[in-house]
């Protein structure tokens, strides 16, 4: 994630190295930097910084718009501001209406033409809900209704229903969900479905039991997909082979240690155990958890022993103190899905890790909109570990083959597709 913004900032001449000088040590980059004036030992620059960490930043403006006597912030303008003023999705029909004759012709005449079609059996041909996949959060209801949390959720959702719509032409469109019982969730998304031709469940909240995803999955009449169940396991499986093969490690020979369980964890152990490695190691401070990881197939330990022991760590959350970290060593594979302070980056780097992925380099996007094209052109209903399993594989060989991982705009969802249909 980067953010642009526009400063103008006011500085003593001779003093503009102090101000880039700050800017770079936060993270920030200059894109553009334009003196605007200058006058009686002071210049008025009109600058834009890009920056990818909003805490950095936040901690750049505190210093900045301090009392000093080098520079000085006098304005600041986010320029995205204006692209999400309601949203970033903007729903319009396919046909310009300019005028009555066009409300007319074109829009009753075509709505008419449309149920004429459906009528003489030809709704596939003309039918939008075969183009339409509805992007679902599903948050648990409480006595206040959660405001916030609803409008992230749905952002998130915005966010996906663009990237779907852009790769592969379909109409996404974001639905949050409250819920009570799961029994219930269940209902409201088959009480939807006949309006759509897919579903995304990006993320079910309070839930981290794969067999709730399972149990939804096998009373669905609909293809669907999950961020949680289906593509975060299959990227952090693609990286795992990858990593192992690149570093000619055996995956039936190799220990894998989880920390922090979770549907994508419980889901990615099993995949593993498919592949033929049968020491999976994880530890979660839920007990429950930890319980349900050893059905999975996972061996229920501490995070001391899998920093000692595991080739491979994949850590889901922060379930472990500064102390067990510090037993991290060289030699390992580590893939995060948490953000590392600087002080677990500074360890990181002392150990001498073989390879380390960060959250930031695992990006649904990438998988997504080609699982859904796939799911569509297969009739599909789900996507099982064995289909899951071989996706992974194509994956990684196309990556051995384009020395690259799939890209977003070099023919990923094409591709993905692809390997779901062969």
């Amino acid at each position: 994630m980067q953010l642009i913004v526009e400063l103008q900032v006011k500085v003593t001449t001779g003093s503009l190295g102090a101000f880039t000088d700050d800017l770079y040590r936060h993270g920030c980059r200059i894109q553009r930097l334009h003196m605007k004036e200058s006058a009686e030992g002071r210049e008025i620059y009109d600058t834009e910084i890009i920056y990818s960490d909003p805490d950095a930043y936040e901690a750049f403006l505190a210093g900045a718009t301090a009392s000093r006597d080098d520079y000085q912030i006098e304005s600041e303008r986010n320029v995205l501001e204006d692209s999400i003023a309601g949203g970033l999705l903007n729903v319009s029909g396919k046909m310009p209406i300019e005028n009555q004759a066009d409300y007319e012709i074109r829009l009753l005449g075509s709505a008419a033409l449309m149920r004429e079609q459906i009528l003489k059996g030809r709704g596939d041909h003309c039918s939008g809900i075969l183009r339409t996949v509805g992007m679902i959060g599903c948050i648990k209801k409480r006595v206040e209704p959660p405001i916030e949390t609803i409008r992230l959720w749905h952002a998130d959702l915005e966010r996906d229903a663009v990237i779907a719509g852009h790769f592969t032409g379909l109409n996404a469109l974001p639905l949050i969900i409250t819920y009570g019982q799961i029994e219930d969730l269940i209902k409201t998304i088959q009480g939807i479905d006949a309006g759509f031709a897919a579903l995304r469940i990006t993320g079910i909240e309070d839930v981290d039991d794969s067999g709730v995803y399972e149990q939804i999955l096998s009373e669905m009449s609909l293809p669907l997909i999950s961020t949680v169940y289906d593509e975060l396991p299959l990227l952090l499986l693609v990286e795992t082979l990858h990593l192992l093969e690149r570093d000619h490690l055996a995956l039936p020979e190799a220990t894998a240690g989880i920390i922090g369980i979770d549907t994508s964890s419980l889901r990615i152990t099993r995949l593993l155990h498919g592949l033929g490695c049968h020491r999976v190691l994880g530890y979660d401070h839920n007990e429950k958890l930890m319980l349900t990881f050893e059905k999975s197939g996972g061996l229920a330990t501490t995070p001391e022993n899998i920093f000692n022991n595991a080739d491979v760590i994949l850590l889901f959350r922060n379930h472990f103190t500064i102390d067990e970290f510090h037993r991290i060593r060289a030699g390992q594979i580590v893939i995060s899905l948490i953000e590392f302070d600087e002080l677990e980056r500074g360890i990181i780097t002392e150990k001498g890790v073989r390879d380390f992925v960060s959250r930031r380099s695992i990006d649904t996007a990438v998988i997504f909109p080609g699982l859904l094209s796939g799911l569509l052109k297969t009739g599909a209903r789900a996507i099982d570990d064995g289909k899951l399993i071989e996706t992974a594989k194509k994956i990684n060989r196309q990556r051995a083959r384009d020395k690259r991982p799939l890209s977003l705009f070099m023919n990923a969802h094409d591709l993905v597709a692809r390997f779901m249909i062969d």
